[in-house]
């Protein structure tokens, strides 16, 4: 359905069929986004500028769907009324005369005059290697093999040539107003942008939480328990940090989703969902650091004042054992607690590397706690604990704590995401 006629002064908007027949008149927002539920609204350039001229344009251009044959101005002036009525816009350009609206947009794309590889290329990227296979080779004399060799490489280079695209392919004004710049002429980079950003917010809020809570954490045990004489020996801090910084590498491996979900990232870093969880978390935390500090009170000897020296040399006991085993459970377990998956990145069942690093890291701080080894304890700077009872106090304690927090983190993202389960009567603007 496109618009056949403007009654300006009427405010009024005429709408016809393919077949030129009036089917429509309407003169609000209200009734334009009615009529946009069951048909798609399109407008030419002619009567844009008479619509630009009524009341209340940006809510009404909201709802329509196909804007054709419009000018430069015209495309600026679509971006900046959708802006104005507080709309997120994306605009995808590959020309000059799309400058204007690329640099008004919220997100501008530009592509470029370049053809996507098809699927029988992508196949045949997958199939190809640089070297020849031994069967084209076989019972070929020695200048038979090179010149099979020549000719597959080219082959091959062609088919890389076509999948990176053409490297002689001159940038246009477009690419350079617009922030993003595809380097092929389809529309998949639009999906592909949203996806890409998705996994970037998700991550750089998940990666908020994760320093957030270790902070608050470590701003406990380098305050209250470093007058208690607690620290970390040389090789501890070696250890751990070569653990957990591949653990941050290998977050870092995570890749967006194919599919695009209805649900959306939070839009800022504040809100109820992620402060919450990390509220509850951080209690949970702190309070078994308290326990466990606790737990350690009746196995420190307290004549020895050289141990509770904050400046002192570092001295293996059971109390800065205990923290060094918490400190690296605590890493591990913030990591698994607060990595969002799914609908906005894949899960981790989906980065390997991850999961079973993860799991390592889990299973040498038990190996640690139950003192499975003694070399491994001693290259460790620490000291056995001192009952069967107190291992198995530590490890149910940590094991509570992360059930906990992980619960709570489920439930406040479940919470988070029902809020898109409404209808589409009840989600439309």
């Amino acid at each position: 359905m496109f618009v056949s006629g403007v009654i300006e002064a009427k405010g009024t908007i005429k709408w016809s069929d393919i077949d030129e027949k009036l089917v429509a008149q309407t003169s609000s927002p209200e009734e334009v986004r009615k009529l946009a539920r069951k048909n798609l609204l399109c407008v030419t350039g002619e009567f844009l500028d008479k619509i630009f001229a009524m009341s209340e344009v940006g809510k009404q251009i909201r709802h329509i769907q196909v804007f054709s044959r419009t000018s430069p101005n015209q495309k600026t002036a679509i971006v900046a009324q959708l802006n104005r009525e507080g709309n997120m816009t994306l605009m995808c350009g590959d020309g000059t005369n799309d400058v204007g609206s690329l640099k008004r947009a919220d997100v501008g794309l530009a592509i470029v005059n370049n053809p996507a590889p098809s699927k029988e290329m992508k196949l045949k990227k997958k199939e190809m290697s640089f070297m020849p296979p031994k069967e084209k080779l076989a019972g070929l004399d020695f200048a038979g093999q090179k010149k099979a060799m020549e000719e597959h490489q080219k082959e091959y280079q062609k088919v890389m040539m076509s999948m990176a695209g053409d490297p002689t392919l001159e940038l246009g004004d477009a690419c350079i107003a617009a922030p993003f710049t595809y380097k092929f002429t389809s529309l998949k980079s639009v999906k592909r942008l949203v996806r890409e950003g998705r996994k970037t917010l998700t991550t750089t809020f998940q990666m908020y939480k994760i320093l957030s809570l270790n902070s608050l954490v470590s701003a406990y045990t380098m305050s209250a328990l470093y007058l208690d004489g607690v620290k970390m020996g040389d090789y501890q801090a070696t250890y751990m940090g070569m653990g957990i910084s591949f653990l941050f590498i290998f977050l870092s491996f995570t890749q967006p989703l194919k599919r695009l979900h209805k649900e959306r990232p939070p839009a800022s870093i504040f809100h109820w969902s992620l402060v919450v969880s990390v509220f509850i978390q951080f209690l949970a935390h702190l309070y078994v650091l308290m326990f466990l500090v606790n737990l350690c009170e009746p196995h420190i000897d307290r004549s020895d004042e050289s141990n509770r020296d904050p400046d002192g040399e570092f001295k293996p006991n059971i109390k800065n054992s205990v923290m060094f085993v918490y400190q690296w459970w605590l890493q591990c377990s913030v990591i698994f607690v607060n990595y969002t998956g799914r609908p906005f990145m894949q899960d981790m069942s989906e980065n390997p590397k991850l999961k079973w690093l993860l799991a390592a890291n889990f299973l040498f701080v038990t190996c640690i706690i139950f003192d499975t080894n003694d070399e491994i304890r001693e290259n460790m700077e620490l000291v056995a604990y001192p009952t069967d009872e107190f291992k198995q106090s530590v490890i149910k304690v940590l094991s509570v704590d992360l059930l906990f927090c992980w619960t709570v983190e489920k439930i406040c993202k479940t919470i988070y995401l029902k809020t898109f389960e409404e209808g589409p009567e009840d989600k439309d603007e």
